[in-house]
């Protein structure tokens, strides 16, 4: 079985989120629910 809960931290304000994972799609961007900063991969991820 795939886990599919992941906890976020937002490395500018530092506030963690518990969030279920999609299994059928990437999500690439996620906006952090405390400061509203659009987290996005760094290049090569």
């Amino acid at each position: 079985m795939i886990a599919l809960n992941s906890v976020i931290t937002c490395p500018n304000c530092g506030h963690q989120e518990t969030e279920i994972m999609p299994d059928d799609a990437c999500q690439y961007f996620y906006d952090c629910k405390n400061c509203s900063k659009v987290l996005k991969p760094e290049p090569g991820d």
